[in-house]
């Protein structure tokens, strides 16, 4: 088994657990029919897939054509599956979609006429193959479009092409699962009332009926018999659209009522009977699946918005390169000017202004040129030049105090100018920073238009609705699913009008989407205010903090801390010590974390986070500010727990009867403009306690704090943070900050 699974991983052709799915699937494609004919799907679906796949489908058929009996009547589609596979063997990987497609109806189309010249079919029968050969190459083409195009935007298209595709195959599914039919009920028109009322929730009208004229030309096509019933299923979809608005129950009720009218319209019989079982079934599948889940599979039914998108992301783009082009050039023009060095020419320059007018400077500089030339070196060299120094230097002198005055004069200009020179170079160096945070900025927004959201427009207008119906006064509402599959609206108001409770507009919203939705604190920018409503996550986390007041008991801590959730499936557990203790150091470490969490919750990634406030505490003052940061990202879908610290104490993690510490060499914020914080991440499992500390927390007291949380299985952070800030205390001059957090599954 081994050196098969290795075969398959050096070609990539397959997985062996893959094999055994697909000759399963097989198996139900080859006792497919349409009409009165055997379905040639499973050739078709073989032309698609890699050389193993498709040699799987050759053996599930067989299974299945020789547990049936039909191997004499399946003789053509037994050959072409043969021929199919060999050609996958020799053209596997070096051949497009047109050219597999066109190879899988040649091959049916020998075997027709190879078979049926063997078998003695008639003319007609051998013309009525032949038009299944191209329906089979067309067959296998839309499989290979719609493939790609999956693998390429991760989800399916129904627009253009692609749209077109997936209504063939989704037709050839139904006709495929109906013959999986049980006696009473047919599983292909089960399916298709639970596609049309997912598609009448999300589409409305356009979509109900699309799905509806979809579903029904799949059964009449896998029997007449089936079509005059299932014709309604279009009507259908189009009438119970127009009750899209409400719940998924409603939609149901109001499909199921219309089908019945319509099927006692045409005639009570044992038919029309099965048909309305089988909307029933699926009806009940369509109120009780998780429709919205469904619904992220299919996105951009809207050319526009899909080409505003691009437009957005495309000037976006352009901007973010416009101003590195800029930056770059502004850099490179600095660094031309700075390399004009302070010329060391002191003397040179004494000389000029004093001994130029001296009438002795023939005898000095011409006479006694040697002498006089290393004495104004040595002056040059020294930072205060006196009259006795001058008189000792320059015997021959007449003008000692002229001398001395103007070497110090020149002196002093000369480190004024290197002063100056310094703090260009640093304000240089913040702009340059601060252009490069601007780039980094723009380019993650361009990040997530592309790549984090999948924007649902009919869930954005069904929300609009919504709030409308309450009354509820916004600017823009929007509704999409990250990457982790995660339902996320975000509201935006005018601060003026914001005068509601989140939570009952969350709840409002949970009952509308039928999911369990959680609100979180508001967050305010300007005259703004943006709410975010996202899906419940996997996890939940508790936090809790305790800290002293100050170090000598009097003065307000130096020390801050927060822990705050960013509305895009993250907690951040943040502590920040300022430099020193008292007033100004709380300050200090208060703007650190308002900022950083500010920015947090406007989307900023963290580390573009860390570099702007690193950025405002370096140009905020002259003198010198500097704040440790501490950052537990716990990311409540996955568990991740990632540390983040500049300048910050350990960070320990209890997991059963083990204690972790983690340390970082890193400086604080504010001390140097390209800061590059330890990251760290680490898995943070259920049960787990993370403890964050200040540096007020020595060392030593390390291993009381491993004693007391192996010794005590408490459940309350607050009070085991208040028993080690408490012991840390006693013997630290400094601030004590305690944070503690724990996770558990929601």
């Amino acid at each position: 088994m081994s050196k098969i699974q290795a075969v398959l991983r050096k070609h990539q052709y397959g997985s062996v657990t893959g094999i055994i799915i697909v000759t399963l699937f097989s198996v139900i494609l080859a006792n497919s029919t349409i009409a009165s004919f055997q379905s040639p799907i499973n050739v078709a679906v073989a032309g698609a897939v890699s050389p193993i796949y498709a040699s799987s489908i050759f053996i599930g058929s067989l299974i299945t054509y020789f547990l049936t009996g039909k191997v004499y009547l399946s003789s053509i589609h037994i050959f072409a599956l043969l021929l199919v596979v060999i050609s996958r063997w020799m053209f596997y990987g070096r051949t497009n979609s047109y050219q597999s497609a066109a190879i899988t109806a040649v091959c049916m189309a020998f075997s027709s006429i190879v078979v049926g010249m063997a078998v003695g079919y008639d003319k007609g029968i051998t013309a009525v193959f032949l038009c299944i050969s191209v329906l089979t190459g067309l067959a296998t083409f839309f499989i290979l479009e719609v493939v790609e195009d999956y693998k390429k935007n991760k989800i399916f298209l129904l627009n253009g092409t692609s749209g077109c595709a997936l209504a063939v195959l989704y037709i050839l599914t139904i006709i495929t699962i109906s013959s999986l039919s049980l006696s009473i009920i047919n599983i292909g028109r089960i399916l298709g009332t639970f596609v049309i009322l997912t598609a009448t929730k999300r589409y409305k009208h356009i979509g109900g009926s699309i799905c509806g004229i979809l579903t029904s030309t799949g059964v009449m096509i896998y029997s007449k018999d089936l079509g005059a019933t299932s014709v309604l299923l279009g009507a259908s979809g189009l009438v119970t659209g127009f009750f899209s608005e409400f719940g998924k129950l409603t939609i149901a009720f109001f499909f199921i009522a219309i089908n019945a009218v319509g099927l006692m319209l045409l005639g009570v019989n044992e038919e029309a009977f099965r048909m309305e079982l089988d909307i029933i079934l699926g009806s009940f599948i369509f109120v009780y699946a998780p429709t919205v889940s469904i619904n992220k599979l299919f996105v951009r039914t809207n050319e526009a918005e899909e080409y505003i998108a691009r437009l957005v992301f495309s000037r976006l783009d352009f901007m973010t390169n416009s101003l590195m082009s800029v930056r770059k050039n502004a850099e490179s023009i600095a660094k031309m000017l700075n390399k004009k060095k302070i010329k060391n020419d002191i003397g040179n320059e004494v000389c000029e202004r004093v001994c130029s007018k001296c009438r002795n400077k023939l005898i000095c500089w011409e006479n006694n040129y040697e002498k006089t030339n290393e004495s104004f070196n040595r002056m040059a060299k020294k930072r205060n030049i006196s009259i006795s120094t001058a008189t000792e230097e320059l015997e021959n002198c007449i003008d000692h105090k002229g001398i001395s005055d103007e070497f110090n004069a020149i002196i002093r200009e000369k480190f004024q100018q290197k002063i100056a020179d310094a703090k260009l170079k640093e304000m240089q160096n913040l702009l340059f920073e601060q252009m490069k945070i601007s780039e980094q900025i723009i380019l993650s927004s361009c990040q997530n238009i592309s790549e984090r959201i999948n924007y649902d427009n009919t869930l954005t207008k069904q929300i609009a609705n919504l709030l409308d119906r309450e009354n509820v006064v916004y600017n823009n509402v929007v509704a999409y699913f990250t990457v982790n599959d995660k339902l996320i609206i975000e509201i935006y108001f005018e601060n003026k009008y914001y005068k509601l409770d989140a939570n009952e507009i969350c709840s409002i919203i949970s009952a509308e989407v039928d999911k369990n939705m959680e609100c979180y604190e508001p967050v305010y920018a300007g005259d703004e205010v943006k709410v975010i409503i996202s899906e419940a996550p996997k996890y939940k986390v508790v936090c809790s903090y305790e800290k002293s007041d100050g170090a000598d008991g009097s003065k307000p801590s130096g020390d801050s801390c927060e822990y705050f959730y960013d509305g895009y499936g993250n907690i951040y557990l943040v502590i920040s010590d300022g430099m020193g203790t008292g007033r100004q150091a709380s300050i200090e470490s208060k703007m650190v974390i308002s900022h950083f969490k500010r920015l947090i919750k406007a989307g900023v990634e963290y580390k573009l986070a860390i570099k702007i406030v690193n950025t405002l505490m370096l140009s905020k003052s002259s003198d010198e500010n500097f704040a440790t940061l501490d950052i537990s990202q716990i990311n409540l879908e996955s568990g991740k727990l990632k540390l983040i610290k500049s300048g910050a104490s350990s960070t320990l993690i209890k997991r059963g009867d083990t204690l972790t510490m983690i340390h970082s060499p890193s400086l604080p914020i504010g001390i140097i403009s390209d800061i590059e914080p330890f990251e760290k991440e680490v898995n943070f499992e259920e049960d787990d306690i993370l403890v964050m500390l200040s540096d007020g927390v020595d060392e030593s007291e390390y291993k009381n704090i491993k004693q007391l949380l192996l010794s005590r299985n408490k459940s309350n952070l607050k009070s085991i943070a208040g028993e080690i800030c408490k012991k840390a205390q006693n013997s630290s001059t400094d601030d004590v900050t305690v944070m503690m957090a724990k996770i558990y599954k929601n």
